[in-house]
């Protein structure tokens, strides 16, 4: 069921950034549209850790605790297909680049490829001694990364499931993973908060980051991939300019975890913790430019629509949300924000 939802609610000015009368506030922005992620006949609807859209823009897929994947059409939000076949908590979903394949994987330690046209399954690759909480295809499309609650990272072949590399990652733990826009590198985050970086194609480690030291539990890499984010058990979240090297940037939220990251544009990204909110970030000024406040759970999961410049949210509330980011260009929350106050 497609909900339609206040446009925006704004409650505050950017102070930091604009030198507003109310410091430390930022403006607040309510979604523009809302899924409830369960099936019409389900007596409960499950929570939302896994979010993928498909590379034409017109579907995305969603998982979570109830073992089911859902396909659902992008425009109308109307549910498309429903794959059934996990026997445990969906943790990740990922479109192959061309679009005629979608994998899923979670706490059953298996990896499961659908069709999506036919939306039947196609192949299940050999399960994982541990679960898996992390999986993307490459840009590319040729391989398939999947990490989990073990020490390999494990890299497959796409069109056949053959495993290509088992690599050493950075501890016993892994919840994140990221591939960089070239097709070549893959960022994995540990228990530890290292993060290891390879080429995936020939298994060699490039370099290790170091955050805070605990647990990473989201990474996401920008558009052009220069930079790298990391968010996870504290309040830190680091941006390393991994090319280049340096010192990273640290933007510091009120949540003591982080859960997802998703890149937005070509200086914002958004971060999903424990709060409830999506916080939205300019990583060049490291100030908080908009805050997302309709969730009313932890935000588990997001992704960027680039063509529609619509970030999509999945949350421990049972819900898919949907945000305008085109309200997060040029201060024009602030600006919303600004006129509401004169108003009053």
């Amino acid at each position: 069921m497609f909900t339609k939802l206040p446009t925006i609610a704004l409650s505050a000015l950017l102070a930091m950034a604009l030198g507003g009368e109310s410091r430390g506030e930022v403006p607040r922005q309510q979604a523009e549209r809302t899924i409830v992620a369960g099936s019409a006949n389900a007596k409960t609807a499950p929570v939302v850790t896994a979010l993928a859209l498909s590379p034409d823009g017109s579907m995305f897929a969603s998982g979570g605790d109830d073992h089911v994947v859902r396909v659902w059409n992008l425009v109308d939000g109307k549910l498309a297909a429903e794959l059934s076949g996990h026997d445990d908590w969906v943790r990740a979903v990922s479109y192959h680049p061309n679009g005629d394949q979608l994998a899923s994987a979670g706490n059953d330690r298996r990896i499961r490829i659908w069709d999506t046209a036919g939306k039947k399954l196609l192949r299940t690759l050999p399960p994982h001694p541990q679960a898996i909480f992390a999986m993307a295809y490459s840009p590319s499309g040729q391989w398939l990364a999947a990490a989990g609650f073990e020490a390999s990272v494990r890299i497959y072949a796409s069109d056949t499931g053959r495993l290509l590399h088992e690599l050493k990652g950075p501890s016993n733990d892994h919840r994140a993973l990221a591939i960089a826009p070239d097709g070549t590198t893959l960022a994995v985050g540990g228990r530890n908060g290292q993060v290891r970086i390879w080429n995936a194609i020939n298994g060699e480690v490039i370099q290790d980051l170091e955050t805070d030291g605990r647990r990473i539990s989201a990474l996401a890499f920008s558009a052009d991939g220069a930079l790298l984010a990391a968010g996870g058990e504290g309040q830190e979240v680091f941006v390393f300019d991994h090319q280049s090297g340096g010192e990273p940037r640290r933007m510091t939220t009120n949540s003591g975890r982080v859960l997802s990251l998703a890149f937005c544009q070509a200086e914002t990204l958004a971060i999903g913790d424990a709060d409830n909110d999506v916080h939205f970030w300019n990583v060049n000024s490291l100030v908080e430019t908009g805050r997302g406040v309709s969730h009313e759970g932890s935000v588990s999961a997001l992704v960027y629509d680039a063509s529609r410049e619509t970030l999509v949210s999945g949350s421990y509330d049972t819900t898919i949300r949907f945000w305008a980011m085109a309200k997060q260009k040029d201060g024009g929350l602030a600006r919303q924000a600004e006129a509401e106050r004169t108003e009053r």
